[in-house]
């Protein structure tokens, strides 16, 4: 049973580890990593490589080791790294919604429709007070 639950741990670290991989070694191109991870990329990847390496090994290790189910549990461990990578690839990437949209945060006709606003607002007020 203890083999079990270290292959499922080192599985879990190992995706987490392979995700990190993934992201800083995408880094230059075109993925945008979080800034802690962008200002640094080069010890979170030796890092990430030696985790995901010896995470690997102890996971094997322990699939070997286990007593029965050996392809299940080879399997399981598997997609658990597989998901962990994913999820830590999703949360250390930066959302590219900003990259294309304009600046300004108000909409391109919103300056015309404030002039607009403006000059109705005069008018109603001198229609007010001439009456």
């Amino acid at each position: 049973m203890g083999a079990i639950a270290i292959a499922f741990a080192s599985s879990v670290f190992a995706g987490i580890g392979a995700g990190l991989v993934v992201v800083t070694r995408r880094a230059a191109r075109g993925v945008r990593p979080r800034a802690f991870i962008r200002e640094h990329c080069e010890p979170f990847d030796a890092v990430a490589v030696f985790v995901t390496a010896f995470a690997i090994i102890l996971s094997a290790a322990a699939v070997i080791g286990a007593d029965a189910l050996r392809l299940s549990l080879a399997v399981s461990c598997a997609a658990a790294a597989v998901l962990f990578g994913a999820a830590t690839w999703l949360l250390a990437v930066e959302p590219d919604d900003d990259a294309d949209v304009d600046s300004s945060p108000e909409p391109h006709w919103w300056p015309e429709f404030e002039r607009d606003l403006e000059e109705w607002t005069r008018e109603r007020r001198r229609t007010l007070i001439h009456r």
